[in-house]
């Protein structure tokens, strides 16, 4: 393809609008008499062609030929063509960018499905239009749901749609859904962008050490407190993720420092690993 005249004189040029035949370029003799011609067009029988390009992308061309070995291509032929050529084009491309966002989806199903969280995408009418595996999952454990629904559990939708009724108000309150289990609480946060809506799955598992903390006197909560100050959380973060109040997590503090004995957060942090450790001595 590298001695094709036409494609050639396309490449060199950057134009390639419209349709082209041998005789436009070099004309028919000079055209046949070329090696190009003698071991690949001649054998097939190829006496006419006509070409035209589209780019596939940047510097990249792609050649579509019409060949014939009688009758010549006529001009409504060429004209035929050259009408295509811009609708090709464009399917094309049209491609390629479907090719690339299905790519990019697959990208982002791979890492929401790597997410601790799980995500939930609703429809207007407050089903389920997309599921994370993750979501699906919880959806199932915690109110089993069958694995395809595209409804909400009863439990679930009637918190939705308290929480959504308080849009439009002057301060809207979407408190987050909590669901507790003897070693696991699941928590459901809503998210509204424009028209569209979300909710987030966080899921906490009760880890053996809270059960270790709780042999100390701490009551569940203070073992859960004390867990992720032990873990180097400050009281805000542990706010966050108990979905108190830091004033509620100081209180806490207080009662954790009485019971095992300490004057501070340090202190209760060096506690808390001296009952592991001891937990795990034969």
């Amino acid at each position: 393809m590298g001695t094709h005249p036409i494609c050639n004189y396309w490449r060199r040029s950057g134009k390639y609008d419209g349709a082209c035949s041998w005789s436009d370029i070099t004309g028919q003799p000079v055209f046949q008499a070329l090696p190009l011609y003698e071991e690949f067009y001649r054998p097939l029988g190829t006496h006419h062609q006509l070409m035209v390009a589209i780019e596939a992308r940047s510097s990249h061309l792609i050649y579509f030929a019409l060949n014939r070995n009688r009758t010549p291509f006529t001009e409504q032929h060429r004209q035929l063509l050259a009408t295509l050529q811009p609708h090709v084009s464009q399917a094309l491309r049209h491609l390629r960018e479907q090719h690339h966002m299905r790519s990019t989806l697959a990208s982002f199903q791979t890492l929401i499905d790597t997410l601790s969280q799980g995500i939930l995408c609703l429809t207007p009418h407050n089903r389920i239009r997309w599921a994370s595996k993750r979501a699906r999952n919880f959806l199932q454990s915690y109110w089993r749901c069958s694995s395809g629904t595209t409804c909400l559990p009863d439990a679930l939708l009637g918190w939705l749609l308290k929480n959504l009724a308080t849009e439009g108000t002057a301060r809207p309150i979407r408190k987050p859904l909590i669901l507790l289990r003897q070693n696991s609480r699941l928590t459901v946060r809503l998210l509204i962008e424009k028209t569209e809506r979300y909710l987030f799955f966080e899921e906490v598992v009760a880890q053996p050490a809270i059960e270790q903390f709780k042999q100390t006197g701490l009551t569940d909560r203070e073992a859960e407190v004390l867990n992720w100050i032990a873990q180097g959380k400050c009281t805000d973060d542990t706010a966050a993720i108990l979905n108190v109040s830091p004033q509620t997590v100081k209180k806490h503090l207080e009662r954790i420092y009485s019971a095992l004995g300490v004057a501070n957060r340090t202190e209760a942090a060096l506690k808390a690993h001296d009952i592991l450790r001891q937990s795990r001595t034969p």
